[in-house]
Protein backbone atom coordinates (compact mmCIF):
# COMPACT_ATOMS: atom_id res chain seq x y z
CA UNK A 1 0.00 0.00 0.00
CA UNK A 2 1.57 3.42 -1.28
CA UNK A 3 1.21 5.71 1.80
CA UNK A 4 1.67 9.71 1.45
CA UNK A 5 3.14 11.20 5.02
CA UNK A 6 2.23 13.66 6.51
CA UNK A 7 5.05 16.23 6.31
CA UNK A 8 4.59 19.52 9.02
CA UNK A 9 7.21 22.47 8.59
CA UNK A 10 10.12 23.19 11.77
CA UNK A 11 7.16 26.28 12.42
CA UNK A 12 3.74 23.69 12.53
CA UNK A 13 6.22 21.28 14.85
CA UNK A 14 6.66 24.84 17.45
CA UNK A 15 3.11 25.51 17.29
CA UNK A 16 1.94 21.72 17.93
CA UNK A 17 4.30 21.84 20.94
CA UNK A 18 2.16 24.11 22.59
CA UNK A 19 -0.90 21.88 21.96
CA UNK A 20 0.50 18.71 24.47
CA UNK A 21 -1.89 16.40 25.67
CA UNK A 22 -0.60 13.55 26.60
CA UNK A 23 2.76 12.16 27.13
CA UNK A 24 4.45 8.18 28.08
CA UNK A 25 6.94 5.75 27.70
CA UNK A 26 6.86 6.32 24.12
CA UNK A 27 6.41 9.51 23.13
CA UNK A 28 4.35 12.99 23.43
CA UNK A 29 0.97 13.10 21.86
CA UNK A 30 -0.06 16.81 20.14
CA UNK A 31 -3.86 17.79 19.24
CA UNK A 32 -3.63 18.66 15.71
CA UNK A 33 -7.50 19.37 15.21
CA UNK A 34 -10.52 18.48 17.01
CA UNK A 35 -10.37 14.99 15.28
CA UNK A 36 -6.44 13.60 14.69
CA UNK A 37 -3.45 13.90 17.16
CA UNK A 38 0.16 13.43 16.33
CA UNK A 39 1.98 11.03 17.99
CA UNK A 40 5.97 11.80 18.12
CA UNK A 41 8.34 9.41 19.33
CA UNK A 42 10.86 10.85 22.25
CA UNK A 43 13.61 9.42 20.48
CA UNK A 44 12.52 11.51 17.14
CA UNK A 45 11.87 14.43 19.21
CA UNK A 46 15.53 14.70 20.13
CA UNK A 47 16.68 13.90 16.80
CA UNK A 48 14.36 16.97 15.64
CA UNK A 49 15.59 19.49 18.42
CA UNK A 50 19.19 18.31 17.37
CA UNK A 51 18.85 18.58 14.03
CA UNK A 52 17.05 22.15 13.45
CA UNK A 53 18.69 23.53 16.49
CA UNK A 54 14.90 23.96 17.86
CA UNK A 55 15.39 26.16 21.24
CA UNK A 56 11.82 27.02 21.68
CA UNK A 57 11.41 22.77 22.60
CA UNK A 58 9.82 21.96 25.91
CA UNK A 59 12.58 19.37 27.61
CA UNK A 60 12.64 15.81 26.89
CA UNK A 61 11.05 13.45 29.35
CA UNK A 62 13.53 10.77 30.53
CA UNK A 63 11.26 7.24 31.25
CA UNK A 64 12.34 5.64 34.71
CA UNK A 65 10.82 2.31 36.58
CA UNK A 66 10.56 3.59 39.63
CA UNK A 67 12.62 1.94 42.39
CA UNK A 68 15.13 0.97 39.68
CA UNK A 69 16.56 4.16 38.20
CA UNK A 70 17.37 3.20 34.96
CA UNK A 71 16.71 4.20 31.60
CA UNK A 72 13.58 2.40 30.06
CA UNK A 73 13.54 1.84 26.55
CA UNK A 74 11.00 2.97 24.65
CA UNK A 75 10.02 1.98 21.44
CA UNK A 76 8.42 3.08 18.48
CA UNK A 77 5.18 0.49 16.64
CA UNK A 78 6.40 -2.69 16.29
CA UNK A 79 6.47 -4.96 13.42
CA UNK A 80 7.74 -8.39 12.35
CA UNK A 81 7.77 -9.63 8.73
CA UNK A 82 8.41 -13.75 8.68
CA UNK A 83 11.67 -14.91 6.50
CA UNK A 84 10.83 -18.11 5.11
CA UNK A 85 14.02 -18.60 4.01
CA UNK A 86 15.65 -18.35 7.20
CA UNK A 87 12.85 -19.40 9.30
CA UNK A 88 13.41 -16.41 11.23
CA UNK A 89 10.94 -13.05 12.24
CA UNK A 90 12.43 -9.91 10.79
CA UNK A 91 11.76 -6.40 12.26
CA UNK A 92 10.72 -3.89 10.75
CA UNK A 93 12.14 0.10 11.15
CA UNK A 94 8.90 2.43 12.89
CA UNK A 95 7.95 4.21 9.04
CA UNK A 96 7.56 0.61 7.43
CA UNK A 97 5.87 -0.57 10.83
CA UNK A 98 3.59 2.07 10.36
CA UNK A 99 2.56 1.67 7.04
CA UNK A 100 2.21 -1.74 7.77
CA UNK A 101 -0.73 -0.88 10.44
CA UNK A 102 -2.29 1.75 8.03
CA UNK A 103 -2.30 -1.16 5.80
CA UNK A 104 -4.30 -3.44 8.66
CA UNK A 105 -6.99 -0.85 8.85
CA UNK A 106 -8.69 -2.51 5.88
CA UNK A 107 -9.61 -5.46 7.69
CA UNK A 108 -9.93 -3.94 11.24
CA UNK A 109 -13.69 -2.43 11.80
CA UNK A 110 -14.01 -2.14 15.47
CA UNK A 111 -10.34 -0.36 16.35
CA UNK A 112 -8.66 2.90 14.78
CA UNK A 113 -5.17 1.96 13.84
CA UNK A 114 -2.50 4.61 13.23
CA UNK A 115 -3.57 7.22 10.22
CA UNK A 116 -0.61 7.79 8.46
CA UNK A 117 3.13 8.87 8.83
CA UNK A 118 4.58 12.09 10.20
CA UNK A 119 7.41 13.71 9.37
CA UNK A 120 8.87 17.41 10.43
CA UNK A 121 10.66 18.11 6.94
CA UNK A 122 13.11 15.21 6.67
CA UNK A 123 12.91 13.50 9.67
CA UNK A 124 10.60 10.81 10.81
CA UNK A 125 8.84 11.85 13.88
CA UNK A 126 5.48 9.55 14.36
CA UNK A 127 1.94 9.21 13.23
CA UNK A 128 -1.09 10.14 12.48
CA UNK A 129 -4.31 9.37 14.81
CA UNK A 130 -7.76 9.06 14.97
CA UNK A 131 -8.33 11.02 18.82
CA UNK A 132 -10.45 8.96 20.85
CA UNK A 133 -12.79 10.66 23.76
CA UNK A 134 -13.89 8.73 26.70
CA UNK A 135 -13.32 7.40 30.65
CA UNK A 136 -10.48 4.80 31.08
CA UNK A 137 -12.43 1.78 31.94
CA UNK A 138 -9.95 1.17 35.65
CA UNK A 139 -11.97 3.98 36.58
CA UNK A 140 -15.53 2.36 35.97
CA UNK A 141 -15.30 -0.11 38.22
CA UNK A 142 -18.53 1.24 40.24
CA UNK A 143 -20.71 1.07 37.45
CA UNK A 144 -23.80 -1.74 37.67
CA UNK A 145 -21.96 -5.42 36.95
CA UNK A 146 -24.64 -6.17 34.01
CA UNK A 147 -23.14 -3.15 32.09
CA UNK A 148 -19.61 -3.95 32.96
CA UNK A 149 -20.47 -7.52 31.67
CA UNK A 150 -21.49 -6.01 28.59
CA UNK A 151 -18.51 -3.53 28.12
CA UNK A 152 -16.17 -6.62 28.83
CA UNK A 153 -17.97 -8.71 26.16
CA UNK A 154 -17.62 -6.03 23.47
CA UNK A 155 -13.42 -5.98 24.28
CA UNK A 156 -13.63 -9.28 23.80
CA UNK A 157 -14.89 -9.37 20.04
CA UNK A 158 -12.39 -6.02 19.14
CA UNK A 159 -9.55 -8.26 20.84
CA UNK A 160 -10.31 -11.13 18.62
CA UNK A 161 -11.14 -9.31 15.65
CA UNK A 162 -7.41 -7.80 16.07
CA UNK A 163 -5.82 -11.31 16.94
CA UNK A 164 -7.64 -12.52 13.87
CA UNK A 165 -5.58 -10.03 12.25
CA UNK A 166 -2.25 -10.88 12.99
CA UNK A 167 -2.42 -7.82 15.50
CA UNK A 168 -1.45 -8.24 19.39
CA UNK A 169 -2.04 -5.49 22.30
CA UNK A 170 0.05 -6.68 25.02
CA UNK A 171 -0.73 -3.89 27.44
CA UNK A 172 -4.34 -3.84 27.71
CA UNK A 173 -4.29 -4.44 31.32
CA UNK A 174 -1.95 -1.40 31.55
CA UNK A 175 -3.60 0.82 34.37
CA UNK A 176 -3.78 4.73 35.71
CA UNK A 177 -2.34 3.31 38.60
CA UNK A 178 0.75 2.99 37.56
CA UNK A 179 4.12 2.88 39.11
CA UNK A 180 6.04 4.09 35.96
CA UNK A 181 7.96 7.46 37.09
CA UNK A 182 8.43 10.29 34.73
CA UNK A 183 11.78 12.20 35.34
CA UNK A 184 12.09 15.57 33.37
CA UNK A 185 15.08 17.63 32.70
CA UNK A 186 15.21 19.60 35.78
CA UNK A 187 14.81 17.07 37.72
CA UNK A 188 10.77 17.26 38.83
CA UNK A 189 9.07 13.46 38.13
CA UNK A 190 5.29 12.31 38.26
CA UNK A 191 3.79 8.93 38.27
CA UNK A 192 2.03 8.38 34.74
CA UNK A 193 0.08 5.58 33.44
CA UNK A 194 -3.83 5.38 31.93
CA UNK A 195 -5.83 2.35 30.99
CA UNK A 196 -5.73 0.98 27.20
CA UNK A 197 -9.27 0.92 27.20
CA UNK A 198 -11.84 4.18 26.90
CA UNK A 199 -15.46 4.09 27.31
CA UNK A 200 -16.99 6.71 25.24
CA UNK A 201 -20.62 8.36 26.50
CA UNK A 202 -22.39 5.74 24.93
CA UNK A 203 -20.79 2.86 27.25
CA UNK A 204 -18.98 1.11 24.51
CA UNK A 205 -14.95 0.51 24.79
CA UNK A 206 -12.66 1.63 22.37
CA UNK A 207 -9.11 -0.09 22.23
CA UNK A 208 -6.03 2.70 22.36
CA UNK A 209 -1.97 2.75 22.04
CA UNK A 210 -1.91 0.41 19.08
CA UNK A 211 0.60 3.09 17.79
CA UNK A 212 4.21 1.75 20.19
CA UNK A 213 5.06 -1.04 22.10
CA UNK A 214 1.67 -1.67 23.47
CA UNK A 215 0.95 -3.70 20.30
CA UNK A 216 2.66 -6.09 18.21
CA UNK A 217 1.72 -6.33 14.49
CA UNK A 218 3.00 -9.63 12.66
CA UNK A 219 2.83 -11.05 9.09
CA UNK A 220 1.29 -14.65 10.36
CA UNK A 221 -0.03 -15.77 13.68
CA UNK A 222 2.31 -15.92 16.61
CA UNK A 223 1.37 -17.97 19.44
CA UNK A 224 3.78 -16.25 22.17
CA UNK A 225 2.47 -12.94 20.95
CA UNK A 226 -1.35 -14.36 21.79
CA UNK A 227 -0.73 -15.72 24.26
CA UNK A 228 0.70 -12.32 25.78
CA UNK A 229 -2.39 -10.20 24.45
CA UNK A 230 -4.56 -12.83 26.10
CA UNK A 231 -2.48 -12.77 28.98
CA UNK A 232 -3.10 -9.43 29.89
CA UNK A 233 -7.09 -9.26 29.18
CA UNK A 234 -7.43 -12.39 32.16
CA UNK A 235 -6.09 -9.67 33.99
CA UNK A 236 -8.02 -6.95 32.81
CA UNK A 237 -11.19 -8.34 33.46
CA UNK A 238 -9.87 -10.08 36.91
CA UNK A 239 -9.43 -6.27 38.02
CA UNK A 240 -12.37 -4.54 36.28
CA UNK A 241 -15.07 -7.16 36.30
CA UNK A 242 -14.06 -9.17 39.91
CA UNK A 243 -12.66 -6.35 41.03
CA UNK A 244 -9.43 -7.39 42.33
CA UNK A 245 -6.29 -5.94 43.85
CA UNK A 246 -3.41 -5.57 40.84
CA UNK A 247 -1.55 -5.80 43.85
CA UNK A 248 -2.34 -9.38 44.26
CA UNK A 249 -2.07 -10.05 40.67
CA UNK A 250 1.32 -9.40 40.85
CA UNK A 251 1.82 -11.97 44.19
CA UNK A 252 -0.22 -14.93 42.38
CA UNK A 253 2.74 -16.73 43.67
CA UNK A 254 2.13 -16.33 47.55
CA UNK A 255 -1.56 -14.90 47.15
CA UNK A 256 -3.05 -18.48 45.09
CA UNK A 257 -5.21 -19.83 48.45
CA UNK A 258 -6.36 -16.37 49.54
CA UNK A 259 -7.44 -15.85 45.57
CA UNK A 260 -9.47 -18.78 44.92
CA UNK A 261 -11.09 -18.53 48.11
CA UNK A 262 -11.56 -14.58 47.09
CA UNK A 263 -13.39 -16.46 43.80
CA UNK A 264 -14.95 -19.11 45.32
CA UNK A 265 -16.75 -16.73 47.52
CA UNK A 266 -17.70 -14.04 44.81
CA UNK A 267 -19.32 -16.50 42.99
CA UNK A 268 -17.01 -17.46 40.09
CA UNK A 269 -17.71 -21.50 39.12
CA UNK A 270 -14.83 -24.07 39.82
CA UNK A 271 -14.74 -24.36 35.88
CA UNK A 272 -13.20 -21.19 35.73
CA UNK A 273 -11.52 -20.94 39.18
CA UNK A 274 -8.09 -22.37 38.14
CA UNK A 275 -7.70 -21.20 34.98
CA UNK A 276 -8.36 -17.35 35.98
CA UNK A 277 -5.56 -18.13 39.19
CA UNK A 278 -3.14 -19.00 36.57
CA UNK A 279 -4.58 -15.92 33.72
CA UNK A 280 -5.25 -18.48 31.04
CA UNK A 281 -8.59 -18.64 29.82
CA UNK A 282 -8.73 -18.29 26.61
CA UNK A 283 -11.23 -16.09 24.13
CA UNK A 284 -13.93 -18.68 24.32
CA UNK A 285 -13.60 -19.27 27.62
CA UNK A 286 -13.39 -15.45 29.04
CA UNK A 287 -16.81 -15.08 26.62
CA UNK A 288 -18.63 -17.79 28.71
CA UNK A 289 -16.96 -16.53 32.12
CA UNK A 290 -18.26 -12.96 31.50
CA UNK A 291 -21.81 -14.16 30.37
CA UNK A 292 -22.61 -16.73 33.18
CA UNK A 293 -20.76 -14.52 35.88
CA UNK A 294 -23.22 -13.60 38.71
CA UNK A 295 -21.58 -12.13 41.64
CA UNK A 296 -22.99 -12.92 44.78
CA UNK A 297 -24.05 -10.03 47.14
Amino acid sequence: MEVTPLIITKEEFLRIQKKTIGYGTEGKVFKVNRKELIKIYHENIANIIASQDVEQCDNITKIYQKGTGNNRRAEALIAYFYNRENDEYLKLAPKHAIKYAIDRQKKVTRTKLPKNIVYVEKIFAGCLLDRIRGIQIHKLTTLPLNIRKKIVLEVLRSVRELIENYIYHVDLDNSPFSSTELIHEDGSSELVGHSHILIDQYLHPHIIDLDGKSTIYTERRNDYYESLSILSLNTLIMEYLLKIDNEVLKDLENEREMLAYQLESTGVKDQHIEKLINLELGLDDLETFTKTLNIRK
